[in-house]
């Protein structure tokens, strides 16, 4: 019976250091970097030498207390063993084990992690342990996913307007190449035309048929426009050109099954008759406007990577503040209960 009650004050004690603030290193008996310095984007190599630990040492004294919390011996703990195993998992990687210093507490713990056997099967093989280096590629930041997103989407507005610019500028401005183009149309809406019918293809079909008739009316409309010298012709046919390709783009890259409601066709319908009032059919104007959209890749790729860092770093300030806060919080408390006891 007192080897029992023995047993559990040691798991009940063992569990408590672990996860009491910095519990991980005090069980593991690994002397802690200085926490003046913590590695986030700005941090130097000398700084992440300064503040690395002894992982063999880790290793050394995880492999020694895991044969005594292992749950198949005598007092062990299945519990004890598995924080034990994640307090291993965090020190050895260099990402997990400097958002561990921020606060003293492990908060990315949770019951998924699975303890080994007392010995890596990378370890055992001779090679490094590579779960954190696992985590650290797949775990993307919110302003990498949004400086993608906002980079893809420059760029493929970058191509439409390219294309776009080709019809406008080159496209209608010979005969031979309009004739092409309307060949071109035709044999895209035959295709549509093979296509087996269905309830959803036919109405797909007519709404493809529609843009198809606007966007070769509007070629013949720019090309009309460019031999009789009028300027309203020509807006006219860009403006149904743009406004059919931009429409086609867009629910492309939406996926609209559905008819939109009408205040969005105008909006595009618009907005295009802006642009192409600007643009004119201008070689010049279309190579600006590329230029600029160029521009604000180029700047997305530059200052993306630098919020991120900035917005890391004052993130990982907010987080010290309270990880003091929480150690010195945890001192008093230990305090408290040794003058109780007295």
């Amino acid at each position: 019976m007192s080897d029992t009650s023995g047993s559990t004050s040691s798991t009940k004690s063992a569990l408590h250091q672990l996860l009491s603030p910095d519990g991980y290193y005090t069980y593991l008996s690994i002397p802690k970097p200085n926490n003046t310095t913590y590695k986030t984007s700005f941090s130097s190599s000398t700084d992440d030498k300064k503040n690395d630990v002894d992982t063999d040492k880790i290793r050394k004294n995880y492999r020694r207390l895991s044969l005594r919390h292992h749950p198949d011996r005598p007092g062990g703990d299945a519990e004890s063993f598995r924080v034990l195993a994640r307090a291993k998992k965090v020190l050895t990687s260099p990402k997990l084990r400097s958002q561990y210093e921020l606060l003293g507490l492990d908060l990315m713990d949770d019951d998924e992690t699975k303890p080994d056997e007392g010995t890596p099967s990378k370890e055992k093989k001779g090679g490094k342990e590579g779960g954190g280096e696992e985590e650290e590629e797949k775990a993307e930041s919110v302003m990498s996913q949004i400086a993608s997103a906002a980079l893809a989407t420059i760029l493929q507005v970058c191509i439409r307007t390219v294309m776009m610019g080709a019809v406008s500028v080159v496209l209608s401005r010979f005969m031979i190449t309009v004739a092409g183009c309307l060949c071109f149309l035709i044999y895209i809406s035959y295709q549509i035309y093979s296509v087996p019918a269905g309830a959803e293809t036919v109405i797909n079909s007519k709404k493809q048929y529609v843009i198809l008739g606007l966007t070769g009316f509007g070629v013949v409309c720019m090309y009309r426009g460019r031999c009789s010298e009028s300027f309203y012709l020509f807006w006219l046919g860009e403006i149904l050109a743009m406004s059919t390709f931009s429409y086609n783009s867009i629910a492309g890259a939406t996926a609209i099954t559905t008819n939109p409601p009408p205040i969005v066709i105008g909006g595009i319908t618009v907005a295009c008759c802006i642009i192409s009032f600007v643009l004119r059919g201008r070689f010049w104007r279309y190579g600006l406007v590329v230029g600029m959209e160029l521009g604000c890749a180029l700047i997305t790729v530059l200052v993306f990577p630098v919020l991120e860092m900035i917005l890391e770093e004052l993130i990982n300030e907010k987080l010290r503040k309270v990880g003091d806060k929480i150690r010195s919080h945890a001192v008093r408390m230990s305090q408290l209960e040794e003058r109780s006891k007295r």
